[in-house]
């Protein structure tokens, strides 16, 4: 029985130490063709402009590739040893065959020949054996990357790798990994599932590389049920009278194999419907040659080669892999967005031709990855960023159309899924591939969403994004589409309203995607999580897309059309005001500066984590070598600065922004790597928080610095008052809204949507949507709490302590702690005073249902009208949610005793048009609504009395540490 959780770890650490020996014999002077040969390769791609990367990180891959290759090789010869399909085992194997194995290796050292041969020759001849059989050669012969350079690794390292496969566990006596797993009468056995779990995590370096996840199951069915199966149904096993023209199919980015496996039951059950008489091999063949795998990492391809030769076996009951033919399988390693593409040469000749990896298959890729022959195309392609600017340069000129920006992977896949499509006059090939949703708000995907889109003919968008797998942080989407121009003019869409609390175990049971499954085929139905409708095309041509369901998507548009103006009208400046390049160069804790002399020399830097509940509290100084305030760069440096500076030296100069070092941009290498003066001499701005599960706005009048997480917003022509009102507006439950169907989600690891943190971006804020009045109502209020929390600081308190006049600092301390308590009570209820009247300021209201301001009324957490409708549905058993626990506050279902009859009143007709008004009930939700997690008072002052303690210790002492 396969141990997946525990194979996986201790494949691990194989793997690390496979690695270090790979490295180490790199420079050996014992095998000095090793590093040769290296060498050699990386200079070819270096030259055919297929890397850019250096020498060590093309190394660092090329290495762990082989070393990937030298344990999934064991693996797949010890997976056939256990479950018999090969004789005699040489490995290992469970009971007597352990033995059997070990009288093999024996055997081998016998041969005179063989003497002074090694376990690495060992290991080798079993791989070539096994090569040998027409069924094996896919598997082990000439594609496997450890055949490129046997001698690489270490004959001590390949005896370590063969005595992990052979050792006992102490306790049971047993081999400590078993991969018997029988085929049974219900069909079960020979499960591979274990596999994608190695594709996924057997390297951590690759799996970041790569963005290597696994398509569950549910999500693969899902898709194939739309794509695959229609595509049959519509082109048939057979497309046309040509009988060398069969059904094909292809993922592009297939990894482990997922849709692969998924699709053979599929094909085969056709062809066994079809043709019953057939002989069930003839089938299998058939069905293998409709089946098309591409992906740029060896090991997955491997894998997936592997999963998919044993399904044929198991359909075609071979129990030996000697009995079994030579199954040809349609699989690939490569760079599907690469190869197969046309490119126009010097002398105007189009060609595929291109340079290729050592571990790309070329001659299958170039017959594989032909445009317009596909029926059905599938993939989960990778989300990230490409890291190296080669392949960069290269997306971005094969896929011009849509690659803009700083963009995922995702964007130049969809195109590419849609090209390898078939795309007849009569007919065209379905597509499916669930991807990143970050094209939907991010900038990069304005022209996918507004160029490329419109252009084919997109069928279905399935917001998917909470949906969350474990491992998976990316937020995603399905789309559905033909490989053809647009024939309809609506697009169905599956809109997301909420996740479930607490996640399910297990997704594929859930309320969120059975939701999904139920209603996808029932336009304009509506449940707790999704609601589906027929969106116009016209109005999915227009970047960023809002798929919100539950009426989110609605009430954004309604924002939108509505307004006065935009933020954009109004702007003079909006972004970071400097960026170190190097922060732990810079950066000091507060006070830091005063013991070393520099006091002069920095400015308080914020950063994201300062701005919180309308305040800024910067914890750090930064070193600024300009003038505080012209910008202007200073000289005279300190000695003791011009030392720290010289220790730093190297990485300093090391810099690099826009592929320059900071000396070669014409910069000293003590400046900043990218100051922006006109930014810094603005004295007023409002700043923001950039990554954040809720708006955080701030307003700033003093000389601070900023960095790219807490970017500022300054105005053409503003008063105090403006920035004020901007303030007031951008801090409101109807921005939130906005900012959750505009911003990315940022998922990571949350169980409700107002955990979820979005990655404010500022070209879109450009677009915030202006009202035409401003709120005004609570400014003043507003300023006179937020002056009243800063002062209340304890490391503010401590600043201003005089101890000289033996003035009792705990007693500040609680005074302080006290109007800190009254201050945020106040503001809580200003805040909700401010939302409910932006409400009226957009339209969505036209009561007034603010409170005068004129009165001294604070409430508590859990007292505001959408906790109390939130805690009563709690009650009811209508909701489960983690908000007051969280946050630490009492949910209350009634409105409480103690406050004024007038504000009494006030909230329950807010409670009222909550329950009866479907906009203003979607915006009165946790996601939208302030949190006020502030850090705790104790925790605030045990930070500030630890700073003063340092600052007072450190002053004891000169620059020499006397």
């Amino acid at each position: 029985m396969i141990k997946r959780t525990a194979l996986l770890s201790d494949l691990q650490s194989v793997l690390r130490k496979l690695e270090a020996d790979l490295l180490e014999r790199t420079t050996s002077s014992e095998v000095p063709e090793v590093g040769e040969w290296l060498r050699a390769e990386y200079k070819a791609a270096k030259d055919a402009e297929r890397t850019a990367h250096t020498y060590k990180q093309w190394l660092d891959d090329f290495i762990t590739q082989v070393a990937a290759a030298w344990v999934l090789s064991c693996v797949f010869a010890r997976f056939l040893e256990d479950n018999e399909l090969v004789d005699p085992p040489r490995i290992a194997g469970p009971g007597k065959r352990l033995e059997q194995a070990r009288d093999e290796h024996t055997l081998f050292f016998q041969d005179p020949e063989r003497a002074k041969l090694t376990d690495r020759e060992y290991l080798l001849d079993i791989f070539a054996g096994l090569a040998k059989l027409p069924a094996g050669k896919d598997v082990f012969g000439p594609h496997n990357p450890m055949n490129a350079l046997p001698n690489w690794l270490g004959p001590d390292a390949a005896g370590e790798l063969l005595r992990f496969f052979q050792k006992i566990d102490s306790d049971s006596g047993l081999l400590m990994h078993d991969f018997t797993d029988p085929p049974q009468k219900d069909g079960s056995g020979w499960d591979t599932r274990f596999l994608g779990d190695l594709y996924q995590d057997l390297s951590e370096a690759a799996r970041k590389k790569y963005a290597l996840l696994q398509t569950p199951d549910f999500v693969e069915e899902f898709i194939l049920d739309r794509t695959l199966d229609p595509a049959l149904d519509e082109f048939g096993l057979t497309p046309d009278t040509n009988p060398e023209h069969i059904f094909k199919m292809i993922d592009p980015a297939c990894g482990s194999g997922h849709f692969l496996l998924g699709s053979f039951p599929r094909i085969l059950d056709r062809w066994q419907k079809q043709e019953p008489g057939t002989n069930i091999r003839e089938l299998v063949q058939r069905t293998l040659s409709s089946i098309h795998g591409v992906d740029i990492n060896p090991f997955a391809i491997a894998i997936a080669r592997f999963r998919l030769l044993l399904a044929a076996l198991k359909a075609c009951d071979i129990k030996r892999l000697k009995d079994a033919p030579a199954f040809t399988m349609n699989l690939a390693c490569g760079d599907s967005l690469y190869h197969g593409v046309e490119r126009q040469q010097t002398l105007g000749d189009w060609t595929d031709e291109s340079h290729y990896f050592r571990t790309e298959d070329a001659e299958n890729l170039r017959r594989i990855l032909q445009a317009g022959t596909f029926h059905a195309v599938v993939a989960n392609p990778p989300y990230i960023v490409v890291s190296d600017p080669a392949a960069n340069t290269a997306y971005r000129r094969i896929y011009k159309e849509v690659c803009h920006k700083q963009y995922s992977l995702a964007v130049p896949f969809i195109q590419r899924i849609n090209k390898l499509g078939v795309n007849t006059n009569a007919k065209a090939a379905f597509t499916g591939q669930i991807t990143a949703n970050s094209f939907m708000n991010n900038e990069f995907g304005t022209n996918l969403i507004e160029k490329y889109l419109p252009s084919i003919d997109l069928t279905h968008i399935v917001d998917t994004r909470y949906l969350q797998p474990e491992g998976h942080e990316t937020p995603t989407v399905i789309l559905f589409g033909r490989a053809r121009p647009p024939v309809d003019g609506d697009v169905r869409v599956v809109r997301g309203i909420k996740g479930e609390s607490p996640v399910p175990a297990d997704l594929s049971l859930g309320q969120v995607w059975n939701s999904i499954l139920r209603q996808i085929d029932l336009p304009n139905s509506e449940s707790e999580f999704v609601s589906v409708c027929d969106t116009k095309r016209e109005e999915l041509c227009t970047h960023p897309w809002s798929i919100g369901g539950g009426g989110a998507s609605e009430v954004y548009e309604f924002l939108v059309s509505t307004a006065n103006t935009t933020l954009r009208a109004h702007l003079s400046e909006i972004g970071r005001t400097t960026h170190t390049g190097e922060n732990p160069a810079f950066y000091l804790l507060n006070g830091a500066e005063r013991t070393r002399g520099w006091k002069d020399w920095v400015l308080p830097v914020v950063s994201g984590e300062d701005i919180r509940d309308w305040l800024i509290d910067p914890k750090e100084v930064t070193i600024f070598p300009y003038d505080h305030r012209t910008g202007e760069r200073r000289d005279n440096i300190p000695i003791t600065l011009s030392r720290h500076y010289w220790l730093h030296r190297t990485t300093l100069r090391s810099r690099q922004d826009f592929g320059q070092t900071i000396e070669e941009r014409g910069l000293h290498w003590t400046d900043h790597s990218m100051f922006f003066p006109k930014r810094h001499r603005h004295t007023t701005s409002v700043a923001f928080a950039f990554k954040v599960t809720h708006n955080h706005f701030a307003l700033n009048d003093h000389r601070f610095v900023f960095d790219q997480t807490a970017p500022v917003i300054q105005l053409r022509e503003g008063s105090r008052r403006d920035y004020c009102e901007l303030r007031e507006l951008l801090n409101s439950s109807v921005t939130s809204l906005w900012e959750r169907e505009v911003h990315r989600e940022v998922v990571g690891k949350r169980e409700e949507r107002w955990q979820g943190r979005l990655e404010r971006n500022s070209t879109k804020l450009k677009d915030f949507p202006l009202p035409k009045g401003r709120p005004s109502l609570q400014s003043s209020a507003i300023e006179l709490n937020v002056t009243a929390l800063t002062e209340s600081l304890p490391g503010k308190v401590i600043e201003t302590w005089n101890e000289s006049d033996h003035a009792d600092l705990a007693r500040q301390l609680e005074v302080a702690r006290h109007s800190e308590n009254e201050a945020t009570a106040s503001l809580i209820r200003l805040q909700e005073d401010l939302d409910w009247e932006c409400y009226r300021l957009y339209g969505l209201l036209e009561d007034d249902l603010t409170y005068p301001t004129e009165e001294s009324l604070g409430i508590q957490l859990g007292e505001r009208a959408f906790e109390i409708v939130l805690a009563r549905k709690m009650a009811a058993g209508e909701v489960t949610t983690t908000w007051f626990e969280r946050h630490g506050s009492t949910p209350i279902t009634e409105i409480p005793e103690h406050w004024p009859d007038d504000y009494k009143q006030l909230v329950q007709r807010r409670i009222d048009v909550i329950e009866s008004n479907s906009n203003i009930a979607l915006i009165e939700q946790p996601e939208y609504k302030r949190r006020w997690n502030t850090e705790p008072w104790d925790s605030q002052v045990e930070r500030a009395l630890r700073s003063w303690l340092l600052d007072r210790l450190e002053s004891y002492f000169d620059f020499d540490g006397r």
